[in-house]
């Protein structure tokens, strides 16, 4: 499996450039290159649709065994609960686009793929998808912080 590294975005405002490519061009770039960034995408895109339901046992050790089992118990349905709501949600039919499709037409539009000198730069949608997940997650983490008293807003 090939792994690329995608760097730091730059313009690409060459003539015949339509959208200006702001994501580094990879050099050495195959069909298959641009295959595994549009599954990238896409695979991104559905990733952060709908949450997942994590079992993680919470707080401290109860002192009886049955107690114990009595909380993990009560964890665990919520966990379930949840994994059924995710599925559940599966199964409804989905409305307008796929959410698949739509990843990958974030970096299909604009991108750049050159055959003779083998190089491949995604659309500027996929460096905008990576901000805005980058984004996210520094959000999420900021307000887990704040949550958990490691940051103060004083």
């Amino acid at each position: 499996m090939r792994h690329f590294l995608l760097h730091a975005p730059q313009r690409d405002d060459t003539p015949g450039s339509a959208y200006g490519s702001p994501m580094t061009k990879i050099n050495n770039a195959s069909r298959e290159t641009q295959l595994y960034l549009h599954t990238l995408a896409s695979s991104l895109a559905c990733a952060t649709q709908t949450p997942m339901p994590v079992f993680q046992i919470s707080g401290p050790r109860e002192d009886s065994p049955s107690a114990q089992r009595v909380r993990v118990l009560e964890q665990l349905d919520e966990t379930l609960t949840g994994l059924d709501t995710v599925i559940r949600s599966k199964k409804v039919p989905p409305v307008g686009e796929p959410v698949a499709t739509l990843g990958r037409r974030l970096i299909e539009r604009g991108e750049v793929y050159d055959a003779v000198n083998k190089t491949y730069a995604p659309g500027p949608g996929f460096a905008a998808l990576l901000d805005s997940l980058t984004v996210d997650a520094v959000a999420k983490l900021a307000d887990q912080a704040i949550a958990d008293g490691t940051i103060s807003t004083e």
